[in-house]
């Protein structure tokens, strides 16, 4: 039997692999049946998703170099390369140095969402309601919502009473909308890697404010979040120094043809010290 760091290794040369053979199967194919409108979809498919495997190995190699000055940033930052005429944008993020959805209190929560804009009434139902997704009661807070609230709503789901199991699935909060998800969900991990707990050096201003109790005053607010967006935040530590042993790593990976037709890919891993199998995969999509 496998242990999981070596399925962990195995999974990621399987997507590279998978991906490589369907280009080249797909590749007959049109050679054998022509120019069909449903092959050549086939085909562009087939070339992004042998690119952003190729994408994922190029974050791996790059995170694995052990000259720590030329190591890849963890801090987020996009690099774009390209692979067979297919665009990539590639960027790893440190999980330890974002909000831990499923194990935020109300306190952290409040801070999260109004470091997004949050105000008054509309934070206190949303913070609440989130919390109300995740316990396992049907009691629902006193601005929070349950299962009723739901039905009353014509929601297509109800609360999950457990933990959240995508970063997406917050849009079925009652009171969530698409730009105060936007604003958070960079800075918000379902995965929380052990040991350790959060680290603000990788952390972007938002983070830091909703996990080390920043006021809640709009002025401060306002000020965090003219650095989130002018690009005058910078990580507090130096990418190159930080060791990547047991850190929970997320590779973000775009491929876009130049028509515009993308795809997106995101695989976290832990890299494990071992020169055998350096690194394990934690989750991936």
């Amino acid at each position: 039997m496998k242990r999981r760091g070596e399925a962990g290794y195995a999974l990621v040369m399987a997507m590279v692999a998978a991906g490589l053979f369907a280009y080249l199967s797909l590749l007959i194919v049109q050679a054998n049946w022509g120019d069909d409108a449903v092959i050549l979809a086939r085909l562009d498919r087939a070339r992004l998703d042998a690119a952003a495997a190729a994408g994922l190995a190029m974050a791996l190699h790059g995170l694995g170099v052990e000259e720590r000055g030329r190591r890849w940033a963890i801090d987020g930052t996009a690099r774009q390369v390209r692979f067979d005429g297919v665009l990539l944008t590639i960027a790893v993020e440190d999980e330890r140095s974002k909000v831990p959805i499923n194990g935020a209190n109300e306190d952290v929560l409040r801070r999260l969402l109004s470091a997004a804009g949050v105000r008054g009434r509309q934070l206190d139902s949303l913070a609440e309601s989130i919390l109300d997704w995740i316990d396992q009661d049907n009691i629902p807070r006193v601005y929070g919502a349950e299962a009723d609230a739901y039905r009353a709503a014509g929601a297509a789901l109800l609360p999950r009473n457990g933990r959240f199991r995508s970063r997406e699935e917050l849009l079925d909060v009652l009171g969530m909308t698409p730009q105060i998800f936007a604003g958070i969900a960079p800075s918000i991990t379902l995965f929380f890697g052990e040991p350790g707990t959060f680290n603000a050096t990788m952390a972007t201003p938002l983070a830091v404010m909703a996990m080390q109790g920043a006021s809640e005053n709009p002025a401060e607010m306002a000020a965090w979040k003219k650095k989130l967006t002018d690009g005058t935040w910078t990580a507090l530590e130096n990418v190159a120094e930080v060791s990547l042993r047991g850190r929970p790593l997320t590779i973000r990976v775009e491929a876009a043809l130049p028509d515009g037709t993308r795809l997106s890919r995101a695989t976290i891993v832990q890299f494990t010290g071992s020169r055998t199998r350096p690194f394990r995969v934690r989750w991936y999509q």
